[in-house]
């Protein structure tokens, strides 16, 4: 069991994870929606409470059962106003084919959904612990209130290194004139840049091509590992026929005994016995 950490990883948000990543947020979204799940939270004391709740969703409850203020309205007789009739959020995610796995190699939580009936599998990536994925939920959720800002964002690289990056308005306005980024700059560092420039958060700045694809981080693509101490190595060719032979023939050579005489006693272990004439 790993304890839930207080606060969210440094640079994990809504709007760096990828286009798959953002499905899967939205399916746990939409699935705590229909619950008493409370996505708004201030301070430590805030985030520590919603991320609780968050881990106790994913709980193995095959049935669900009815929040506390439900039971306790009922228990003093009041009228079941929709509020109370909330399905506690207990369990919620796990019904809706969401597991975790503690990786203890990565120190971190990996979170994958397997969809029952509809809606986006996979895991979530990028994503470290309990807070992470309560950050970016509650982020989500805020984002379904505010407005979206989309920006084209058009690219021009230089032999000094560095990328021009040209960011405009659907309305047509230029964004941070003369901006340069590194050749291998994060989209969530621009993305950043663009939400203080414009007065809003970051989630909410949408990033797009001049061909209306999304802006991908290159650093979100997988890579290929590298062969860990452990992991089995590689399997080596299939050698002919005739080179299996002459192996074996060279290896029998080898473990071969060395012919010896006949044994000495340890009384003669310094030298030879000596003859007399």
């Amino acid at each position: 069991h790993t304890q839930p950490a207080a606060m969210p990883t440094k640079k994990v948000s809504y709007g760096s994870l990828s286009t798959e990543g953002q499905a899967l947020v939205t399916a746990a979204g939409q699935a705590l929606q229909r619950t008493s799940y409370t996505f708004a939270a201030t301070g430590k004391r805030g985030h520590a409470a919603i991320t609780a709740a968050l881990e106790q969703s994913v709980m193995q409850k095959c049935a669900p059962q009815r929040s506390i203020a439900s039971v306790f309205a009922a228990s003093l007789g009041g009228s079941r106003a929709s509020n109370n009739d909330a399905v506690s959020s207990v369990g919620q995610l796990w019904r809706d084919g969401w597991r975790i796995e503690n990786d203890a190699n990565a120190h971190c939580i990996k979170f994958r959904r397997e969809a029952q009936d509809s809606g986006p599998s996979g895991e979530i990536e990028g994503l470290r612990s309990w807070a992470d994925f309560a950050h970016v939920l509650q982020q989500w959720h805020a984002m379904q209130q505010a407005p979206c800002v989309v920006v084209t964002v058009n690219q021009i690289s230089h032999e000094s290194g560095e990328v021009s990056v040209e960011c405009t308005t659907v309305s047509g306005k230029s964004l941070l004139p003369g901006l340069r980024m590194a050749q291998d700059y994060a989209v969530q560092d621009l993305r950043l840049k663009l939400a203080g420039d414009l007065g809003v958060q970051d989630f909410q700045v949408k990033l797009v091509l001049p061909d209306g694809s999304l802006l991908e981080d290159h650093r979100n693509v997988p890579r290929k590992r590298k062969r860990r101490l452990g992991q089995a190595p590689e399997v080596p060719e299939p050698r002919s026929e005739q080179a299996h032979e002459s192996m074996v023939a060279e290896v029998a050579q080898v473990a071969a005994p060395a012919p010896q005489g006949p044994k000495r006693s340890r009384f003669f272990a310094s030298g030879p016995p000596k003859t007399t004439v």
